[in-house]
């Protein structure tokens, strides 16, 4: 199968009700840098937050090229999320905080690339509190610097603002995935609407966005800490962007893509994958088996010479939930053919799949969980 990535994330659901006031924080924050560190080599800033936050994101803004966010590291534990490159720097995030000493702890773990006077600016852009409230922090606007291998070159951190409050007050979580109780698949599903949403630099003011769990028209870190909050238990799966090529399990059941428009699966969870003229498509075979316990394989019988190209309009669903899992197979698709040279390739994949945006700066399938299962080549 070859991939044509894309800038979207995973399919997100979720309703609300009732108003919940923001809370204000009791203390500062600050950041500490080391005093000085070596060009490529690693090493963390020191990000102090009150100890009423259990959730953080906001932007490290370094001069373009100067240095990379590599890392994120809470200190007493919790949830962190892969630092996702913005202009002018890199958003961060994590959830499930806990305070250590009277604060929490977050280290910032960078790469500087050159050497210099190295400035960093951190900005705030949402916290909550263990429940999921949202939190109006005091200190939103931190810079440090940090000398870099002994070199002379001041080198500046562009200037940016925090984001300030959501337009409109958080309201109380319901299932994001469509089930009857908040779970860990509801949290899978938020955590790549986080992911595409923050690579698309399009975090708010997106009034339809299905990944606004709270519904206060940001799709943020508080998101995640109010559904996590919202589970009967909290379960931390595996995070992982890969997409891994492995043989073939023996599956539950079998969907045969035979279509290849973008359309959605008519009735989630019945055992059939068809959209609403009967037709199984890729997002209807995804969404069906992710509703379905066990391992599905999806296979390919389209109409057209190898490869066939599948166009998305907008992102697919998740690969995978904590009840299922699924292992698609391009291969499978008439007219194509597997490598079997020892040097170059005679391939010929069986599917080329399509995203709508111009740039690749996201992926088309976002596995959650490590035990999904998933081929691909090409």
């Amino acid at each position: 199968m070859r991939v044509t990535r894309l800038r979207y994330g995973a399919v997100l659901f979720a309703l609300s009700a009732f108003a919940l006031p923001a809370q204000a924080a009791s203390a500062s924050s600050a950041v500490n840098t080391p005093l000085q560190v070596s060009q490529g080599v690693v090493s963390a800033a020191t990000l102090r937050l009150p100890a009423s936050v259990a959730a953080v994101e906001g932007r490290v803004l370094v001069a373009p090229g100067t240095a990379d966010l590599v890392g994120v590291a809470p200190v007493r534990g919790g949830t962190a999320l892969t630092p996702v490159a913005i202009p002018d720097g890199f958003a961060f995030g994590a959830y499930h905080l806990k305070p250590k000493n009277g604060a929490v702890t977050v280290r910032l773990v960078l790469l500087p690339n050159v050497t210099g006077n190295l400035q960093m600016r951190v900005l705030i852009d949402a916290a909550a509190d263990k429940s999921g409230t949202p939190i109006a922090l005091g200190t939103t606007e931190m810079t440090a610097s940090v000398q870099v291998s002994g070199g002379k070159d001041q080198l500046a951190a562009p200037s940016g603002l925090a984001r300030g409050a959501a337009p409109r007050k958080a309201s109380v979580v319901t299932p994001a995935f469509g089930k009857a109780q908040v779970g860990p698949d509801d949290l899978d599903v938020v955590r790549a609407g986080w992911y595409a949403t923050h690579a698309a630099a399009t975090t708010c003011n997106q009034p339809s966005n299905a990944a606004d769990a709270n519904r206060d028209g940001c799709v943020d870190i508080v998101d995640l800490q109010a559904v996590a909050a919202a589970q009967r238990s909290s379960p931390q799966p595996a995070e992982t962007r890969s997409v891994a090529s492995v043989a073939a399990p023996n599956p539950v059941r079998t969907f045969t893509v035979v279509s290849t428009a973008d359309t959605p699966d008519k009735t989630p969870g019945n055992g059939l994958c068809a959209d609403a003229v009967g037709q199984c498509t890729l997002r209807a075979a995804l969404t069906e088996s992710n509703w379905l316990t066990g391992l599905t394989r999806i296979n390919f019988n389209l109409a057209g010479t190898a490869p066939v190209t599948i166009q998305l309009s907008s992102n697919l669903p998740n690969v995978g939930t904590s009840t299922s899992s699924v292992y698609v197979d391009g291969y499978s698709q008439p007219g194509s053919r597997v490598n079997d040279l020892a040097h170059g390739t005679d391939a010929v994949p069986g599917v080329e799949i399509r995203g709508a945006s111009a740039t690749s700066t996201d992926w088309i399938f976002y596995t959650p969980r490590a035990g999904t299962r998933f081929a691909a080549c090409c």
